[in-house]
């Protein structure tokens, strides 16, 4: 126990979490905390599941550089390859143009706005190569896998005509998700479970915090900075540890 002296200086120096105090309040409490990111995260994942729209993505693979393929004539240079990574950003610029967009919208038979295949669309870089993703996310798969394929089409062509001396070739076509891309469950759910832990810790120590009774005699100490004189004993605690339950009988009592 600490010594009054020790006790009056941390009074002095102000307010201090016993932090020791405050992780048995957790333990003791963990069934709280246990049930709070349980219920967190059962809510978490219904919300999801039942409110959350999954979505799908497609994507198509396309290949570019900055000189034409000729019959014949397909071997190219470094210097060709290294203008051409420099170049892909531009090219996925051009991709995502409305230029290209106008023209995919006419494909897919004025179904979907400029702005609309815009904000479905995303253009993504292989590594360091002269190779780019065009992404299209949408909630019916098959459509995502439709609009890939029509910007596919149509976006060689558009580099070709911006950018004199380039050419591009589709690698990969969009084919239909068999998964959706978003929302992730298991995120959300363990997303989840943690809020309702932290929520719970926070209940936890706001509690104990609050809690003004008087446990100990080091209570009294911190709050009226006078010394304790003496205590009451506790008889029926100090009788039980004396004797135990089921003590044997006295010296002198003969069992039968």
């Amino acid at each position: 126990m600490k010594e009054i002296k020790e006790i009056k200086e941390e009074r002095e120096h102000g307010f201090e979490i016993n932090l020791s105090h405050l992780l048995m309040v957790y333990v003791k409490k963990w069934w709280i905390i246990v049930l709070a990111a349980a219920l967190a995260a059962s809510i978490t994942l219904t919300l999801t599941v039942n409110f959350v729209t999954p979505l799908y993505r497609a994507n198509a693979t396309i290949y570019v550089n900055n000189k034409k393929f000729v019959e014949g004539e397909e071997t190219l240079t470094s210097a060709d390859l290294s203008a051409a990574q420099s170049l892909v950003k531009s090219y996925m610029s051009i991709a995502e143009s409305d230029r290209v967009l106008e023209k995919v919208k006419e494909r897919l038979n004025g179904k979907y706005s400029a702005g609309q295949l815009r904000a479905m669309l995303s253009t993504a870089q292989v590594e360091k190569t002269q190779i780019f993703k065009i992404y299209v996310v949408h909630s019916n798969p098959v459509e995502a896998a439709r609009i890939a394929n029509a910007v596919a089409e149509v976006a060689p062509d558009e580099i070709a005509l911006v950018i004199d001396g380039t050419a591009a070739r589709v690698i990969d076509t969009a084919k239909v998700p068999s998964g959706h891309y978003s929302p992730d469950y298991s995120t959300n759910t363990i997303l989840g479970g943690a809020g309702g832990l932290l929520i719970a810790l926070l209940f936890l120590t706001i509690s104990y915090l609050r809690d003004t009774r008087i446990k100990e005699e080091t209570d009294l100490i911190e709050l009226f900075n006078i010394p304790v004189l003496g205590r009451i004993p506790d008889y029926d605690q100090a009788l039980s540890s004396r004797y135990g339950y089921g003590a044997t009988k006295s010296k002198g009592v003969e069992e039968e």
